[in-house]
């Protein structure tokens, strides 16, 4: 069987039984409906399946290999203090460069697994621990966070998109009810990936003419979901929390946060997708420079809002 072939099953599959490719469908039988809830957690089950694998080589045989040999060939990479870095091998000399000997060794422990009903991409997030073991048997501990766009290519799962940060907290478990499977029904609408992609960069776009516009305090809560995660300091969960820690946010008048996207990607039934792009923090000091991956979810209205956002600091651009 073709590698289009197995792509296909559970496309069709999950069509069929969710009859769910446009919002005026008509309503599954309820026995329909745990049919494809059960294949769509199949499909989690799988990107789950490769991140504890991800996590058991990191453990192994270091960070470094496990990372570089899930790398798709035209990956991004967020490092702290880098530009977006493309490719695999620029990406795994910036990993070798930071840990020659490949001492360092880290788990990669989930908080949830999100995959799109196509099973081509998905999207897993969590907290790492970083242990090195010093020539005299003594051992360092670190903490840190990640939050991984992936693609299922022959071969498997393999990183499309990571961002890596070392943090001061300690891993902490989700809140009571936020799944480690993410069991929300999808909302199809099957298109060209590409233009899927055109959406959801104008959406980002949109995100952040409301941020200069009104301030992040409203565009971060008026574009996310109801599971909208926070992946910064420690991980904000649910709309709820984002609206509280966006509260007390700056007027632009007073800080200015504005971003665009770099690149963007979506899956073929046009359910989930992600952008990478540079941000700019301008206020009474002067002007910070990061960078971010947004996880993006289609709404039951057919509008995008996002489910993850993470990011970290890059250089000044260069004049």
């Amino acid at each position: 069987m073709t590698h289009l072939q197995l792509t296909l099953i559970p496309i069709l599959a999950l069509s069929a039984a969710a009859g769910c490719v446009a919002d005026d469908a008509p309503t599954a039988r309820a026995s329909d409906e745990l049919t494809a809830q059960d294949l769509h957690l199949a499909l989690e089950r799988s990107l789950l399946a490769a991140e504890l694998a991800r996590s058991a080589d990191a453990a192994g045989a270091g960070f470094v290999a496990a990372v570089v040999a899930r790398l798709a060939p035209d990956a991004a990479y967020l490092a702290s203090a880098h530009p977006i870095l493309q490719g695999r091998p620029v990406i795994a000399a910036l990993l070798d460069s930071d840990d020659p000997g490949h001492s360092r060794r880290a788990t990669f422990d989930p908080r949830r697994v999100t995959v799109s009903a196509d099973g081509l991409i998905g999207h897993t997030f969590g907290w790492n621990v970083f242990t090195v073991t010093a020539a005299d048997g003594t051992t360092t501990t670190s903490f840190g966070k990640y939050s991984t766009m992936w693609e299922r290519r022959a071969g498997g799962w393999r990183m499309r998109v990571h961002v890596q940060n070392a943090t001061g907290f300690t891993p902490s478990p989700a809140p009571e009810g936020f799944a480690l499977l993410d069991i929300e029904s999808p909302v199809i609408r099957f298109d060209d990936p590409r233009r899927t992609a055109v959406q959801i960069a104008d959406a980002d776009r949109a995100f952040a003419a409301a941020s200069v516009a009104s301030g992040t305090g409203t565009a971060f809560p008026a574009f996310a979901d109801e599971d909208a995660v926070e992946i910064a300091g420690p991980i904000i969960y649910g709309l709820d929390a984002v609206i509280a820690n966006h509260a007390e946010d700056p007027l632009p008048s007073e800080e200015l946060v504005d971003w665009a996207p770099a690149d963007a990607g979506a899956s073929l039934t046009g359910d989930l997708g992600w952008t990478i792009g540079n941000a700019t923090f301008t206020d009474v000091t002067g002007v910070a420079y990061t960078k971010y991956l947004t996880v993006w979810e289609r709404d039951r209205d057919g509008s995008w809002k996002w489910i993850a956002d993470m990011g970290n600091g890059r250089p000044a651009p260069t004049p």
